[in-house]
């Protein structure tokens, strides 16, 4: 299955092409989700989609073959899964994006059981733990990989899901806050942390959370190391708690960048909220008092960078 074939399916409207059996090419268009060629990808998952969703026709596939997509798309997604970065994070982050399509059909046609719902909780909350490739753009040749921007939409997609309880929840904003902390060889540069803010948007806005619970995570995600302060003011760990990291290594720096800017983008994202939900004011002024405690301590006109006359 070459581009220009691709293509011209795409140009009519996705319409499954004469002399071609759906489930034939289905195959075919799942294994070019792990193709070094960007184009390949993007044709392929863009007709996949649209054959789940039904564009411009109806949908092509029964119950039970899409729950066969979902097993095929679970299975790549474990593939080489933790290893450093090469080309087989393209498979997994492709196959991410085809189960959220699956996982975000059940909304409007329901098909699914708590147990595949939660199966593919796990799945998600194993990937953003252990993927180790971080790169969203790749090259003009290769495209995007961007696994992390796309299980952050599967993480928003799956909150919504009425199987999830509060704990689940909580589950899930934790993974998020994990990922953050985690020291990195670099800050991430493709919206990456936007997207986990977006997610965590939609978990929270689900309701089913208590502004402790809200408090807490927000408290694990900024929580930092505690040390005998000194007489410089980047050593007064009580008050300006993370001050010191902008000496650390590299890794550490990254992490609290991606930490900074992801309360940035939360904080804002809330704010612009276009339903105004229960407790959105209190919600926004926990968010505030992170970024005030992430961000204080970078000087001090009064008395410089000295706590001591």
């Amino acid at each position: 299955m070459n581009i220009e074939f691709l293509k011209s399916i795409v140009e009519n409207k996705f319409a499954v092409p004469d002399n071609y059996e759906v489930a034939e090419l289905t195959l075919k268009l799942i294994e070019n989700l792990g193709a070094v060629e960007w184009e390949l990808r993007d044709y392929s998952y863009m007709t996949l989609s649209a054959w789940i969703w039904g564009w411009y026709d109806r949908t092509n596939y029964s119950d039970a073959e899409m729950l066969e997509l979902a097993e095929k798309a679970k299975c790549n997604i474990k593939i080489g899964l933790g290893e450093a970065e090469n080309d087989g994070v393209f498979l997994r982050s492709y196959s991410i994006l085809l189960l959220s399509d699956l996982t975000d059909f059940h909304r409007y046609h329901p098909y699914l059981g708590e147990t595949e719902i939660r199966d593919r909780m796990e799945l998600y909350l194993t990937y953003i733990k252990r993927e180790q490739d971080l790169r969203g753009y790749v090259s003009s040749e290769k495209g995007w990989a961007h696994g992390i921007a796309h299980v952050a939409d599967a993480l928003g997609i799956l909150s919504l899901n009425s199987y999830l309880n509060d704990l689940d929840l909580i589950r899930l904003l934790t993974a998020i806050a994990t990922k953050l902390r985690h020291p990195v060889p670099s800050v991430y540069l493709h919206s990456e942390e936007e997207r986990l803010a977006r997610a965590a948007v939609k978990i929270c806005q689900q309701n089913k959370l208590s502004i402790e619970q809200i408090n807490s995570w927000l408290d694990l995600l900024i929580e930092t190391e505690r040390r005998p302060s000194g007489r410089f003011i980047w050593d007064d760990f009580e008050k300006y708690p993370w001050r010191k990291i902008l000496t650390s290594r590299s890794e550490q720096l990254c992490a609290y960048r991606n930490i900074q800017n992801f309360l940035r983008s939360l904080y804002f994202q809330w704010e612009r909220l276009e339903n105004t939900i229960e407790r959105q004011d209190p919600v926004q002024k926990l968010i505030y008092q992170g970024l005030q405690f992430i961000e204080t301590g970078f000087c001090n006109s009064d008395r410089g960078f000295f706590l001591n006359p």
